[in-house]
């Protein structure tokens, strides 16, 4: 900015900053990288892209104004509502354009505003680090990764199996690609993995491929876990864990016996026949 110091205001001298080259009316994307989790507001005019509200410098979670990186990968507009974005677009300060101008009626500030906050460190080594070196039989999930509560997973040894192997390649994550965390499942990597898997198992069977096994979605194998506990008589509540489904009669804490339930419940599954697992049959009334 000092470079263009006798065109700016003294506002802007003052805080300084960096120019982003870009035309009017041209869309603004940011990328989100790194490993270790940290809390970021984004504003634009100084207000926050996450919540739609005026920029603070606190971070508040109700409601919630800032994104969990390395959760989030990627943030282009303001967060108008649940499935709608409001794009980042650059157009000229005092026009009545910017979200600032509309919001507060001011053409004041301007410009992107972004504050990182850095986990603390303790925290980090408490929710992290500490799993790093032990193998274990279950991982604990703090809300903030989950984004709903506190989650228990039990691994059995198919799970677990695949956790291990992932060991040494990444200081802090499990599932990586390029050294940076898998923030998705349901990605390129996973349908080229379907594809090859439903036409391993139509050529191991001598059957065509199987529509449903080459299109499954990764919430497909969450329905297919729970009906087979059902099967295989696990309770209702112990699903509900197992499942990551909320409930407020069981607690986020579970005692080395409630673990070893959970575990028993899960492992319960491993050695179910897939090719004999109860189907649906849906019945239609002929009409006319």
């Amino acid at each position: 900015m000092d470079d263009f110091a006798d065109k700016l205001p003294d506002t802007w001298q003052t805080h300084g900053g960096v120019f982003i080259p870009m035309y009017q009316s041209e869309a603004l994307w940011i990328s989100f990288s790194g490993g270790y989790p940290c809390a970021v507001k984004i504003a634009a005019g100084k207000i926050n892209a996450v919540s739609g509200k005026s920029w603070s410098n606190d971070l508040s979670d109700k409601p919630q104004d800032y994104a969990v990186i390395p959760d989030l990968p990627w943030l282009d507009g303001f967060n108008v509502s649940e499935d709608f974005i409001r794009q980042f677009v650059a157009m000229p300060l005092g026009e009545g354009y910017t979200a600032e101008e509309q919001v507060t009626g001011k053409a004041e500030h301007g410009g992107l505003q972004i504050t990182v906050y850095p986990m603390k460190h303790d925290v980090y080594v408490e929710q992290f680090e500490r799993l790093v070196g032990a193998e274990t039989d279950f991982l604990e999930i703090p809300a903030f990764l989950s984004k709903v509560c506190d989650r228990l997973v039990v691994l059995n040894p198919i799970a677990k199996s695949l956790v291990e192997a992932q060991r040494d390649v990444h200081p802090s994550r499990v599932f990586t690609y390029r050294d940076r965390p898998v923030g998705n499942m349901y990605n390129s990597a996973w349908k080229r993995a379907r594809l090859a898997a439903a036409k391993a198992h139509a050529k191991e069977h001598d059957e065509p491929i199987q529509w449903g096994f080459a299109n499954l979605r990764v919430h497909d194998l969450k329905h297919t876990f729970g009906r087979r506990l059902r099967a295989a008589g696990v309770s209702l509540e112990t699903r509900k864990v197992l499942l990551g489904h909320r409930n407020g009669d069981i607690t986020s804490h579970y005692s080395a016996p409630e673990i070893e339930e959970l575990l028993a419940a899960a492992n319960r599954v491993c050695g179910v026949n897939p090719r004999k697992t109860p189907a649906l049959t849906i019945l239609k009334r002929k009409t006319g």
